[in-house]
């Protein structure tokens, strides 16, 4: 019997390491199909860390149980190694990413603060820019096809949001008017309820 463990605590361990196991293989998988949300790493890079695990639960087996206490889990294929380059959907992210940029760009919040960006801003003003960059950086993003930073602009909602605070924001330090949107009369457009023009 290894490290003197007792059989109702090998068949308890087994129970756990079958388990993660079994959960590292979901992860795996779910990855490979759907994709993750991570916002730095690839779906690739965490496959390969979700297979690490697989082959690490496997090794605590082996080290910590009896063979007749293996989990059936065990005896499953190990995931294979994937490039670290691979995302589930890229077709997908692109179109997502695209259609996101033109709603952001063609935004009226947007393209007001655009016009104010510039190299001398004080800090307090350069913040209001922040999500004028992250527009370029998205832009800059579909141009070089990284789909990784693409991912994380799928949806503008939040941008549109963040534009208009900006810009109220802005507006206030340079004792502007603030001017809300204006709603065109007579049949809208999906444009017209996320603050495009």
């Amino acid at each position: 019997m290894k490290n003197s463990m007792k059989m109702p605590d090998q068949k308890k361990r087994s129970k756990q390491l079958g388990k993660e196991i079994r959960d590292s293989r979901k992860r795996y998988e779910d990855l490979r199909v759907h994709g993750g949300s991570d916002p730095f790493w690839s779906d690739g890079v965490n496959m390969n860390l979700c297979r690490s695990h697989v082959i690490y639960f496997r090794r605590q087996v082996e080290t910590e149980l009896d063979p007749e206490n293996y989990p059936e889990e065990y005896f499953l294929e190990i995931p294979a190694e994937v490039s670290v380059h691979y995302m589930a959907d890229p077709d997908g992210i692109r179109s997502r990413s695209t259609a996101a940029l033109e709603v952001l760009k063609e935004n009226q919040d947007f393209q007001y603060l655009r016009s104010k960006l510039s190299g001398d801003l004080d800090k307090e003003t350069s913040q209001c820019m922040n999500p004028v960059r992250y527009v370029l950086g998205m832009e800059d993003a579909i141009r070089r096809d990284d789909l990784v930073v693409m991912r994380r602009c799928q949806d503008p909602e939040y941008y549109v949001k963040y534009l208009r605070e900006s810009r109220k924001k802005l507006d206030e330090i340079l004792g502007s008017p603030i001017l809300e949107p204006k709603l065109r009369e007579g049949q809208l457009t999906i444009w017209d309820f996320i603050g495009g023009q």
